[in-house]
């Protein structure tokens, strides 16, 4: 089967990805979740119900990245855009917060049934839908004969629909027993439309399960109802599961790749890691920047083009502008950064992957750039993309240079995959003028691919003759 991302064949063990793709889509998540809300703000909100709670600061490239309405709000001259201060009303602190910290990470701690209601409605109003999927998820696998009804009148409230079919599943497969409750007798009482609605959906399912035992397939009209009451159940035939296998999430049986629910919660989890992904890039950089950075080797007119960024995005993602620009020094103060001995293109493309976790039109020379940069800064998840690029991308006109280039930088998933690469093809390469060059300027280099390459042949004649002994 191939990988829906990267187009390899893989086992069917994840649901239409490969296991590399899935544990890459977590990793990104994890690097563009790891923010500080606290350092660099520029903005406040309070929840005007629980003011005396305090502020909850907030960055305005962020929440305008977001939230559609905080866009409209901040990116126009509104008076929460000029004063920096937004007011939320009808919330509690918790739930502000709570709701600021999701735009952050795309996670809820301790999330309840009361939090879910409240982030839902927040982020309705705020139009943040990947939240809103989060809170009706939660909703729904929380549903119980205790919630039901409330649930049922709240979502009917907010148009949840996913919600609102759940909850009146549960409620009609436990007529009999929900009827005698007392939340029923409220319901009854303060909207007997959402209770007509009930036994709406009932009678309908009744009609549909006596059409069922009939084998009638289409929508049977209600005056068709008596016609069905009284007849016979006729079964249902089940397949032999002699040649079923085993699922290897759940054990359970199945008849090809994975069980179907396996298959259906591995395929909602990595399509969930792509839409947190592309919920946490934040897409426009440039707006409120309070940071620039500068290509010093870029040449006089490259030199003099700002790369603008947000200072509390770098130090979310680098050890080391972190302690740049958390503490008193030069940068911090000036709010400008200048890189020595990169070109303004790279410098370009390694504050956009801090931002999107993404490198547009890579190739070898960018990779290799942006490699000493991810080092330099300790951006590990974009060391780490570079590797696997120049790693997938090795054949016999870069391997020597690579090789090289993995040398003098220490990066040694790429020294191994260079020198097997190398050690395969030493007589076709010895002839290069690539490894002429490599000779008179690295001789050390040489000596250690022979010493490969010897060790090889060694292990290969050690293999003979343990296969074939004398």
């Amino acid at each position: 089967m191939r990988c829906k991302s990267c187009e390899s064949c893989f086992q069917h063990y994840y649901a239409d990805t490969c296991k590399q793709c899935h544990e890459h889509h977590k990793a990104k998540v994890a690097f563009l979740g790891a923010t500080h809300p606290a350092s660099f703000s520029d903005v406040v909100l309070f929840a005007s119900d629980d003011e005396a709670a305090g502020p909850v600061p907030a960055h305005k490239a962020v929440l305008v990245s977001r939230s559609p309405v905080f866009n409209a709000i901040l990116e126009n001259e509104m008076e929460e855009s000029l004063s920096g201060t937004i007011k939320i009303r009808d919330v509690s602190y918790g739930t502000l917060r709570a709701f600021v910290n999701y735009l952050y990470t795309t996670e809820v701690v301790c999330l309840d049934q009361q939090l879910a209601c409240d982030l839902l409605v927040m982020a309705e109003k705020y139009q943040v839908h990947h939240l809103k999927d989060l809170c009706q998820k939660f909703l729904v696998a929380n549903l119980n004969w205790e919630n039901s009804f409330s649930i049922y009148t709240f979502v009917h409230q907010h148009n949840a629909k996913k919600i609102i079919d759940a909850a009146l599943t549960l409620i009609i497969d436990n007529m009999d027993k929900l009827t005698a409750r007392e939340e029923y007798a409220e319901l009854k009482e303060k909207d007997p439309q959402l209770v007509f609605e009930i036994y709406e959906a009932y009678l309908s399912k009744q009609v549909n399960k006596a059409a069922a035992q009939k084998g009638y397939t289409g929508d049977l009209p209600l005056r068709r109802l008596p016609n069905f009451l009284f007849n016979p159940y006729r079964g249902m035939y089940i397949e032999d599961d002699e040649d079923l296998k085993k699922c290897i999430s759940c054990n359970a049986r199945y008849d090809a790749g994975t069980c179907k629910k396996c298959n259906e919660d591995l395929k909602k989890c990595h399509e969930d890691l792509k839409a947190k992904v592309a919920f946490l890039t934040t897409s426009q950089p440039d707006s409120f920047s309070d940071v620039v950075l500068f290509a010093s080797d870029g040449g006089p007119a490259q030199a003099a083009i700002p790369v603008p960024a947000h200072k509390a995005v770098l130090v979310s993602r680098s050890p080391v502008f972190n302690a740049m620009l958390e503490n008193e020094m030069e940068e911090s103060l000036s709010g400008t950064i200048k890189i020595c001995d990169v070109s303004y293109g790279t410098l370009h493309a390694f504050v956009n992957y801090l931002y999107t976790a993404e490198v547009v039109c890579i190739y070898q020379q960018l990779a290799c750039d942006l490699f000493v940069l991810a080092k330099k800064y300790q951006v590990q998840h974009l060391k780490n993309c570079c590797e696997k690029f120049l790693v997938s991308n090795l054949n016999l006109d870069n391997s020597l240079s690579t090789y090289t280039f993995a040398h003098q930088h220490n990066a040694k998933p790429i020294i191994d995959a260079a020198l097997t690469l190398i050690t395969n093809n030493m007589d076709k390469l010895t002839a290069r003028e690539e490894y002429a060059e490599l000779k008179e300027k690295y001789p050390i280099l040489i000596l250690e691919i022979y010493v490969a390459y010897l060790s090889k042949l060694v292990n290969k004649v050690e293999g003979l003759v343990a296969r074939f002994p004398l």
